[in-house]
């Protein structure tokens, strides 16, 4: 069941904001070539997000079908107060 943030937040953002989601889902690609796992964390990090940005949107970036979620790990960013944010890798072909 999806969430009305999924159906009616996220889509605004990739409206409002489509540069800056393509440029954080290239970092993405990119920090996730090979194999490795990523979070959102490690994007947030490479490519920070604009000023005013709900955090919860950044999801959108993973969102896509070319990852997949493997797991969880604790965040360690100060504002998230140690709760679990997904980790994920890139889907590999015919899977």
């Amino acid at each position: 069941m999806t969430s009305h943030f999924e159906q009616a937040i996220l889509p605004i953002f990739e409206e409002t904001r489509p540069a800056y989601l393509a440029h954080a889902r290239r970092i993405a690609a990119e920090l996730g070539r090979d194999g490795r796992r990523i979070t959102i964390n490690d994007v947030r990090n490479a490519a920070p997000p604009p000023e005013g940005i709900d955090p919860r949107v950044m999801g959108a970036v993973l969102t896509r079908s070319e990852w997949v979620k493997v797991g969880y790990e604790n965040s360690y960013r100060r504002t998230c107060h140690g709760r679990p944010v997904a980790i994920f890798r890139r889907r590999e072909a015919g899977e």
